[in-house]
């Protein structure tokens, strides 16, 4: 375990306390202490992580609204919030991959089903007619005199109402 001199345990009680962290870091500050990082992650609480440098408090701040039991264990595991934020980054990229690896998953199932219904409504299946609706012009609408229309013909030429 790391000691620290009064003074550096004092300024790290006073970044913590005037950091405006909120009650989401109170686990997070313990668990810190407990490995031996006192002070707090490096930035401002208005940080993003769209801001360019995005700062240590931004990333484990996101990760703790996304996944906090996860970051809470990353923290209990790491030794600094240099380490915190490489962690925290491996896992972001981790679930990223899965994701697109389930996404593709279930995009090959899908056309694998796709081939073998030939009634799916994706147009993939043997056997489906794919059509496109052609557009229609307003020529197109009033040529076809009859059709729609309130009255119609008779044989004999004369129009009444049907």
């Amino acid at each position: 375990m790391k000691t620290y001199d009064r003074a550096k345990y004092i300024a790290a009680q006073l970044a913590w306390d005037s950091g405006r962290f909120g009650r989401r870091w109170d686990r997070v500050r313990v668990l810190a202490a407990e490995r031996g990082y006192i002070a707090p992650p490096l930035g401002g609480p208005d940080d993003d992580t769209n801001d360019s440098p995005v700062s240590q408090r931004a990333i484990i701040y996101a990760a703790l609204e996304d996944r906090p039991a996860e970051t809470e264990a990353i923290v209990k595991a790491s030794t600094s919030w240099y380490d915190v934020v490489g962690a925290i980054i491996s896992m972001r990229l981790r679930i990223s991959l899965e994701t697109a690896d389930r996404d593709e998953a279930d995009a090959q199932e899908k056309r694998s089903r796709d081939a073998r219904d030939p009634h799916s409504r994706s147009g993939q299946g043997q056997g489906v007619c794919r059509t496109t609706a052609r557009p229609v012009a307003i020529g197109d609408v009033l040529a076809t005199s009859d059709v729609g229309s309130r009255q119609g013909s008779r044989d004999d030429g004369e129009t009444s109402a049907q």
